[in-house]
């Protein structure tokens, strides 16, 4: 069964992880000596893997409830959440060096919003 989880809220397991086969999980660092030759260090990341879970127009859309919750989690400076997939827990944080961190449009606007309705949604988190 497909389960995703966000700091206790349950989202909708067909978002999609967008940048899940194009993360970073090596740093390098290269240094060009005076005679011409490169000198490369490099490391592997425990940390700081990219995790982007999008809303689709077809797909994962969110309810207005599901919005708030993640709108309160995001505006947690420094909180450091669980996030589940599929029974793998990873712990994170918002992307807020990457604005905006969570956004989210409905489906269908119209001026009273209800927490009944469906947004389409962009969560980026980065792993700790």
């Amino acid at each position: 069964m497909n389960t995703l989880k966000l700091g206790g809220v349950t989202l909708n397991a067909q978002m999609v992880w967008e940048d899940r086969f194009r993360s970073q999980k090596v740093a390098q660092s290269v240094i060009i000596t005076l005679g011409g030759t490169p000198v490369t260090y490099s490391q592997s990341l425990v940390a700081g893997e990219s995790i982007t879970l999008v809303s689709q127009r077809d797909r994962g859309w969110l309810t207005g409830a599901m919005v708030e919750q993640i709108g309160e989690l995001a505006a947690l400076a420094g909180a450091v959440f669980e996030l589940e997939i599929n029974g793998v827990v990873r712990q994170v944080v918002f992307r807020h060096h990457e604005p905006p961190a969570f956004s989210a449009e409905p489906f269908v606007p119209r001026f009273n919003q209800q927490l009944t309705d469906y947004f389409t949604a962009t969560i980026k988190l980065m792993t700790v």
